[in-house]
């Protein structure tokens, strides 16, 4: 009897090694997946930080000059009331006349 139950038990352990091996394949090819995921996720993170970075360097770029074109802006009109001898305050018409050419 002993003989039998020795056959049946390494029986059943050959039927349950491939069952093993297969979760154990299983266990490292979610690992795998994982660790796949992980790069893919900290490359698009890396590609979307370099991408806002440049559109904030653009956006500083449009606001220089956008502030600068409202600065000339200003100052043209602020010219013309001075050469037209409209009253300006009084600290306004002092910069702008020293300001003049």
């Amino acid at each position: 009897m002993s003989n039998e139950y020795r056959l049946r038990c390494n029986a059943y352990a050959a039927l349950d090694q491939p069952l093993i091996l297969s979760s154990v394949a299983e266990i490292s090819r979610r690992s795998e997946v994982r660790a796949a995921i992980a790069i893919q996720s900290h490359w698009r993170a890396f590609i979307v930080r370099r991408n806002v970075e440049s559109l904030v360097s653009a956006c500083s770029v449009m606001q220089s000059g956008f502030r600068g074109h409202c600065g000339r802006k200003r100052a043209r009109k602020l010219e013309a009331r001075v050469r037209q001898n409209i009253s300006l305050p009084i600290c306004l018409a002092r910069s702008v006349i020293t300001s003049l050419p």
